[in-house]
């Protein structure tokens, strides 16, 4: 839910809400009109948009011999408008009054209540994408992980703020490779080994262990953290209210 006000007041009438709690239980009242009065309806940080490459019929899906796997393939590579995503203008100009970190590109999102980019779900759609011969969207949401490495040295769990304490697992070597295989884009490559290269860094740095007996060291995943994972806090005070 974005920010109505700024971070600082907010945080401010928040103490305030505290403060004035009986026995340290905040009233559910005061909680709603506080929520109401400092927070927007979520879902408007994003504008559905039809990517520039969609082709409504691919050649290559002509190619699938089985019949009901051929009209799978071209049912699902219709669902690709649907699910394409862009910024808005409105998060682009005020970032600190939401949750949603921008990318310049649009994305594909994996649908549901999902309303940002996801790292590994991004490389399964890339490939889904290439096959449907939509490689302007793929360098697009390739150089949407780019972007957030030089941001933050890698790609989050997706793109919120509440995801920066954790990344998955990190696929984008292969989401560059898939992309090259199909279109031979040297240059492309080239221009993405900056990326690759701070993000390898990033998990050597931060993510590895070695022990002196090992031959090797290990990459590993995990979170330094004292409490809930915070989209959890996040679900819980929406159910509570």
């Amino acid at each position: 839910m974005p920010l109505k006000l700024d971070a600082e007041v907010t945080l401010k009438d928040w103490n305030k809400v505290i403060n004035e709690a009986q026995n340290g239980q905040v009233n559910p009242a005061a909680l709603n009109v506080f929520i109401q009065e400092h927070f927007e309806q979520p879902g408007g940080e994003l504008e559905e948009i039809e990517p520039v490459d969609f082709q409504h019929e691919v050649k290559a899906f002509e190619t699938i011999d089985d019949e009901a796997y051929r009209i799978w393939a071209k049912d699902l590579h219709k669902k690709w408008p649907t699910l394409c995503r862009r910024v808005s203008q409105k998060v682009q100009s005020n970032p600190q009054q939401y949750s949603l970190i921008p990318v310049p590109n649009p994305f594909i999102v994996p649908g549901g209540r999902f309303r940002e980019m996801y790292y590994w779900d991004s490389y399964f759609t890339i490939k889904g994408l290439l096959a449907s011969e939509m490689f302007s969207t793929v360098r697009g949401m390739i150089e949407n992980m780019g972007h957030l490495i030089e941001m933050f040295g890698y790609v989050p769990n997706g793109n919120r703020v509440y995801y920066l304490n954790r990344s998955q697992p990190p696929l984008l070597t292969w989401c560059v490779d898939a992309y090259f295989q199909r279109t031979g884009d040297l240059e492309f490559v080239r221009r993405s080994m900056a990326w690759l290269e701070k993000e390898m860094e990033f998990f050597t740095r931060n993510r590895c262990i070695h022990k002196e007996d090992w031959k090797s060291h290990l990459f590993r995943y995990h979170v330094v953290a004292g409490g809930p994972r915070p989209e959890s806090c996040k679900f819980i005070a929406y159910h509570i209210l």
